[in-house]
């Protein structure tokens, strides 16, 4: 089996084993003792603020911060979540917000209400509920006195002040005002606002360029936005022009290209709106480079980036080699390779195929397997540079493979040069060459430089320019050279990390914390976390509930209702018409910055009635086998209605199923019209009587119905409802064609 490479996961290491091995190899092992600031409680590391200090001391020397670096702060006994932008933190301690600088300079005390990470030079924060700006140097830029803001994109943010509303600059004057309900942040020049539930855009003088006419709007990127209209998707350019009429079921815009769909059929156009593949297909997914795969009646084929047909579907799978006019390419089982010139390559003769290329470099390898065993084929004239004996061949890194023989591991080159002898229970090898090897319980690391590095740890992970190193539940980390970076093993969640990027980590020690940045991220895009729709105070209820959701306890709420309120959670929102009243609905979406599995979400829809504020659905999500459910605008392609929806996902160790249940809108109330919903789960659930009567509407695993005289047979059955009572999986299909999900459009909602 050809695979990836695979993380190693080691029992408590054996230390006598370990010595042994230090005196066979004649390794010299090295610690630098790196300590933690002291808090107000104090611990036992009071060197580490001096050292960290002199590290970054000696870092501004050559003007240039060296990574990875430790930072801790006394202004805080907790840290929560970190964001990273323009070289400072946005850091949330559970209660509010403050930030410092890369190299540990506290900027702000945690005084901030609200706080968005810096951008443009400033950082939108709120201040005892009054919001305002600070500079790069943690001074007030611009006073606290709006009652509303977002951060600055595009050198425009939005202010609400007093019921006026609008866009300012750099220096808090306002640029112009708004009369809208809804306004979003600039990009490509445009935002788009709404009124009475219908989006249109505006420029950066505030003048209306395309009239509100659309149901929903994305954000314009490269000249061009996705719209909804009349729950069918369509994209315009900045004059307004309906390139691609919202004639479809979803749009997708992917490097430059678009990808429509209708009747389950892709449609490919260029960003002109001109059509770019002469027919339609099943499934159409294009790469970096511009070229294409083709899905037609479970068959694949390929064409190039001028929309030339390589070949029509006619394999069984297709995949594009990264970088190179190469097709690895399933018939009949077995898989080959072809050119772009429909030249074979490599025969279709291998039971698989996987590239292993550098971004189109002519060096690169094809591991193949061939009757049961594997070996490699050089990707330049693919002829065998590394014999087909293995039992598997995996995990290839500057010119070196991993192979395993029987039960045992070892390295070869890529000429087939054996490099390290079949001795290892496991071996993972990293992308700058170096390598981890495990035998009898215990791990060696070697460098990128073949020199061995000595560790005593249950797990090793390259992250950056560093190991992660796991012992007993505790985490460290270490250089090339293998000096530890920290005097103690600390603790830390390990998606406890920066918006946008896995390169940065908050650890803990006892009661201190920091935060560990393993290299530079100034090139990580973050712009999801400045980008915001805005609902004004034309709608004051809705305006104060995103505000600071309050709590009606004489409505029925979600569970999972206080995520709205917490302040670690990314909190988005959005008006629609659903009952061409022109008094919209608000769409409302909490989801934490840090996802665990067991993180609480929160969804739905709210209006407004008799003067108040009241919850038409709500969804949650609660992760594990509790299950979740999300609610999202669904589109009736019958009735041709914009309605709710609810997905619901639930789980356990009784079976798994889920199902929807659409609402309509109607006098300020949510009327279920259908609910339809299929269940897995183990036939020792049933009576015997239930399975044999009803055998016909339970189905297999290959969803095919059942009969009396196989039901009994089967460990699993599943079965498909309609407003609660069983139908025909034909039944439950005709309802899940019927209606389409249209919440791709909401650009600030993570799945």
């Amino acid at each position: 089996m050809l695979r990836q490479r695979r993380s190693i996961n080691l029992s408590v290491g054996q230390n006598l084993l370990l010595v042994q091995f230090i005196k066979i190899l004649a390794i010299i092992f090295c610690i630098t003792i790196m300590g933690c600031s002291q808090t107000e409680k104090p611990v036992n590391v009071s060197d580490k603020k001096e050292q960290t200090e002199k590290k970054i001391s000696d870092a501004k020397e050559t003007n240039i911060l060296q990574y990875p670096t430790l930072v801790t702060t006394s202004a805080t006994k907790q840290i929560d979540f970190v964001i990273n932008s323009e070289e400072r933190y946005c850091i949330f301690n559970g209660e509010h917000y403050g930030f410092m600088t890369e190299d540990g300079k506290e900027l702000t005390s945690y005084i901030y209400d609200v706080a968005y990470p810096y951008h443009e030079g400033l950082a939108c924060v709120s201040y005892k509920q009054k919001y305002g700006f600070i500079d790069l140097n943690g001074k007030e830029a611009i006073p606290f006195i709006f009652d509303d803001a977002a951060p600055f994109m595009e050198e425009l943010a939005y202010f609400a002040q007093d019921n006026r509303y609008g866009f300012m600059d750099r220096t808090g004057n306002p640029v112009f005002y708004l009369e809208c309900d809804s306004v979003s942040s600039f990009q490509d020049g445009l935002a788009y606002f709404s009124i009475g539930g219908k989006y249109g855009y505006i420029d950066k003088s505030g003048n209306t360029v395309i009239k509100p006419i659309y149901d929903d709007a994305d954000y314009f990127q490269n000249g061009i936005a996705k719209v909804v209209k009349k729950g069918k998707y369509g994209v315009i350019n900045k004059e307004g022009k309906e390139i691609i009429a919202p004639l479809y079921d979803y749009i997708n815009i992917n490097y430059n290209f678009i990808i429509a769909t209708i009747n389950n059929q892709d449609y490919c156009f260029d960003n002109k709106g001109k059509k770019y593949l002469a027919e339609s297909y099943d499934e159409i997914t294009v790469d970096e480079g511009g070229r294409f795969c083709m899905k037609k009646d479970d068959q694949y084929g390929f064409a190039n980036s001028d929309g030339t047909i390589i070949a029509s579907p006619q394999y069984e799978k297709v995949s594009l080699i990264h970088g190179k006019d190469l097709a690895i390419v399933k018939s009949n089982g077995l898989y080959g390779v072809i050119d772009f010139q429909r030249k074979i390559k490599v025969p279709l003769i291998y039971q698989k195929i996987t590239p292993y290329n550098n971004e189109g470099q002519e060096e690169g390898i094809l591991a193949v397997a061939l009757d049961n065993k594997e070996g490699c084929l050089n990707l330049t004239d693919f002829s065998e540079c590394v014999p087909i004996i293995y039992d598997e061949v995996y995990n290839y890194n500057k010119g070196k493979l991993v192979v395993r023989k029987g039960v045992k591991y070892g390295i070869i080159d890529q000429n087939g040069k054996l490099d390290i002898p079949f001795e290892f229970d496991e071996i993972q090898l990293f992308e700058d060459g170096s390598v981890a090897l495990k035998r009898n319980q215990v791990i060696l690391l070697f460098n990128s430089n073949n020199e061995l590095i000595n560790i005593d740890s249950d797990s090793i992970t390259k992250k950056g320019e560093y190991y992660e190193i796991k012992k007993d539940n505790k985490y460290n980390f270490i250089n090339k050279k293998g000096e530890k970076l920290l005097s103690q093993d600390w603790s830390y969640t390990p998606y406890h990390c920066c918006y946008g990027t896995f390169d940065i980590v908050v650890l803990r020690l006892n009661d201190c914390y920091g935060i560990l940045k393993t290299k530079d991220t100034r090139d990580t895009d973050i712009t999801r976390a400045f980008l915001k729709n805005m609902i004004t105070p034309r709608i004051r209820l809705f305006h104060e509930f995103t505000q600071n959701p309050p709590v009606n306890k004489e409505e029925e709420l979600s569970w999972g209702d206080d995520t709205i309120r917490n302040k670690g959670y990314i909190k988005d929102y959005k008006l629609y018409n659903l009952d061409g009243s022109a008094k919209p609905v608000l769409y409302y979406s909490a989801l934490p910055y840090i996802l665990r599995s067991s993180s609480l979400t929160n969804n739905g829809f709210c209006a407004i009635k008799d003067n108040k504020l009241h919850y038409l659905v709500t969804g949650y999500g609660s992760g594990g086998s509790m299950g979740k459910s999300d609610v999202y605008l669904w589109y009736d392609k019958k009735t041709e209605q914009i309605m709710m929806g609810e997905i619901i996902q639930t789980g356990g160790f009784c079976g798994f199923g889920g199902g929807v249940t659409i609402y309509s809108y109607k006098k300020g109330e949510a009327l279920e019209v259908v609910s339809f919903y299929y269940t897995t789960q183990s036939t020792r659930n049933y009576e015997e009587k239930v399975l044999l009567e009803n055998a016909s509407m339970f189905y297999n695993d290959n969803g095919e119905p059942c009969t009396s005289d196989t039901i009994l047979q089967l460990e699993s059955v599943t079965e498909y409802s309609v407003n609660k009572t069983r139908v025909s999986k034909e039944e439950y299909m005709k309802l899940l064609k019927r209606y389409s999900c249209i919440h791709m459009l909401f650009p600030l909602i993570r799945s």
